[in-house]
């Protein structure tokens, strides 16, 4: 991948980042504006975590492409309200041109499942997640999302390129977009995944029962990989759960497997 020039990159971002996290007090839309600050806030987060435009130049090139890909397409359509404000237009002019010129040349058009199987209900509370999802079964949250596909800016899918892959850490999350088939608003290319996280890659599975998993037609564990990074996760009941309710295929393209996961469990 070509390298994007470093100068003047990250004093621009981070000053976009700034200026989008008070997006709150403009005159736009509710959505708009949701997008607007989260977009900020996902930046300051998980990119500048030093509260400064160096952390642009620290990130590797692929980081880079990846994060000027998701500016860019989270502000598709919503560009004008930036380029016509005075105080930011420059800073936006200079990351759009940055993006356009390197446009998908990073960001992930596949995405692994950073666990080989996951609990079929979300955590009762956890971060920043919505009160909507806690403690729901996965299923029933992703046809939620696939009736009101604007509740996707709730998840945050945070991804790290490793082993030449970008792999999800939010499997619950991911797992939820995939079944609805819904691509994610809202994805982080993050550079830092904790040691946690990166401890889940290579863990083998035993004793896992597909006797009973839906669709019938992946019940062979053969036919993926057989640890995380993995395109397929297993759903059981409980985080220590063995006998596997039913799978799910990475993507966001119509999968008949998840619509049958999606359509009776």
């Amino acid at each position: 991948m070509p390298e994007i020039e470093a100068r003047h990159a990250g004093e621009a971002v981070f000053n976009l980042a700034t200026a989008l996290e008070g997006a709150d007090g403009w005159k736009v839309s509710e959505k708009d504006a949701t997008i607007y600050r989260l977009l900020g806030k996902d930046l300051k987060s998980c990119l500048f975590v030093s509260r400064g435009p160096g952390d642009w130049d620290a990130l590797e090139p692929t980081y880079r492409q990846a994060w000027l890909d998701e500016i860019k397409r989270r502000l598709k359509g919503r560009e004008l309200q930036l380029l016509n404000d005075k105080s930011i237009a420059d800073e936006t002019r200079y990351v759009l041109k940055k993006a356009s010129h390197f446009a998908g040349s990073a960001m992930p058009s596949v995405l692994f499942f950073s666990q080989y199987k996951c609990n079929a209900h979300f955590q009762s509370a956890y971060d920043d997640s919505p009160g909507w999802i806690a403690g729901k079964p996965l299923v029933e949250v992703a046809k939620k999302l696939q009736e009101d596909v604007d509740r996707s800016v709730d998840f945050r899918i945070s991804v790290s390129w490793i082993g030449c892959r970008w792999i999800a850490w939010n499997n619950r999350g991911f797992t939820t977009h995939c079944l609805a088939n819904v691509m994610p608003l809202r994805i982080v290319p993050n550079p830092r995944p904790s040691v946690a996280e990166q401890a889940r890659l290579g863990e083998l599975m035993h004793g896992i029962n597909y006797s009973a998993a839906v669709p019938a037609d992946r019940r062979d564990p053969g036919h993926w990989e057989s640890t995380a990074p993995c395109t397929v996760i297993s759903i059981v009941d409980g985080g220590q759960g063995t006998d596997v309710l039913y799978t799910v295929k990475s993507g966001f393209c119509r999968d008949n497997g998840n619509a049958t996961v999606l359509n009776t469990v």
